[in-house]
């Protein structure tokens, strides 16, 4: 891997931006490591992904560290460079100052709502809100995905429509097989890192994220743990990866969109897996067969889940 700029540059295959041509503007998105805003090149917009040296240096180590990052997430782009359901990378731009290194990473700038999860949660759209009156709910709650919210004394009741959880799901599993049919291993889906993009004709999903995704043929050099507790699969606790690892996530966020939410508290791997099992539960107690799918998906033995193709294919049989 690289270990200095110099070495990155000789790397990287993708659009160098003079970096006084990309002019900033308001902050986008926000990471442990980098954040993103949007900005202008000439009349055009995009995205940037602003990392500094400093503060990765500060929060993981090594420069040489900082230039591996770089050259993984250079790697999975360039591999991307013609996927339609994942953010595109468009090149790269930079700046020394001092003892730190201004890096950019120039994308696309989606239009959207924001990520799946503040799709999901948008009152206006999904959610009717309820009261206990003498032991009674007040209105009469659509379904059983109703939840307290102890603060405001409400009970809330997500009434997305089966066909649109259905249409979002399928939309995020074609994104996901689109990753993997090129060798490409996310490593941290989640709804957060999933948008709802208002392309030219459609609504599509598509994926972000990828700081920490590998290629399929680098996935034994992994040396870190890597994805988010909830989201990730057992294995990759233990420094294993793979793309069934990506499917166990999938189906987390696959019970996020069909019950409205799932966490209530977890902060480490199994008590977060007992709440996206409850969720399951919920899933399987009015649609059998589709549990019985994520629950594959879930399996804590990642040779036991589908593919993404067979996750896709498995679901359009199911009859809702």
């Amino acid at each position: 891997m690289c270990k200095s700029l110099t070495d990155f540059i000789k790397t990287c295959h993708l659009k160098r931006y003079n970096f006084d041509d990309i002019k900033l503007e308001n902050k986008i998105g926000e990471g442990g490591n980098a954040n993103v805003y949007r900005c202008k090149i000439g009349c055009k917009n995009y995205a940037v992904k602003l990392y500094h040296s400093k503060v990765w240096c500060r929060r993981n180590g090594s420069l040489k560290s900082f230039f591996t990052c770089l050259t993984y997430e250079m790697k999975v782009a360039k591999r991307l460079e013609h996927a339609e359901r994942s953010v595109k990378t468009y090149g790269y731009s930079y700046k020394k100052e001092d003892e730190n290194i201004k890096f950019m990473i120039v994308m696309e700038l989606l239009v959207s709502d924001g990520a799946l999860s503040d799709y999901i949660a948008n009152e206006k759209k999904w959610w009717t809100s309820h009261h206990k009156i003498d032991g009674v709910m007040n209105p009469t709650p659509s379904n059983d995905y109703v939840y307290y919210n102890r603060g405001d004394d409400i009970y809330w009741c997500y009434v997305m429509s089966t066909k649109q959880k259905i249409r979002i799901i399928c939309d995020f599993i074609k994104a996901v097989k689109e990753l993997h049919n090129v060798g490409v291993v996310h490593a941290d889906i989640k709804s957060e890192n999933t948008i709802l993009h208002y392309g030219v004709t459609k609504q599509m999903v598509k994926l972000i994220d990828f700081g920490i995704s590998y290629l399929k043929e680098d996935c034994d050099e992994i040396d870190c743990k890597c994805g988010t507790t909830g989201y990730c699969a057992p294995e990759q606790n233990n420094y294993e990866l793979s793309e069934r690892s990506d499917i166990y996530s999938v189906a987390v966020v696959a019970i996020e969109v069909w019950n409205g939410e799932i966490w209530y508290g977890g902060k480490d791997f199994e008590s977060c897996r007992n709440e996206v099992i409850d969720g399951l539960k919920k899933i399987k107690k009015n649609h059998s067969d589709f549990g019985e799918l994520l629950e594959e998906c879930l399996s804590m033995d990642a040779e036991k889940r589908p593919t993404a193709k067979r996750l896709l294919d498995r679901l359009y049989q199911i009859q809702f």
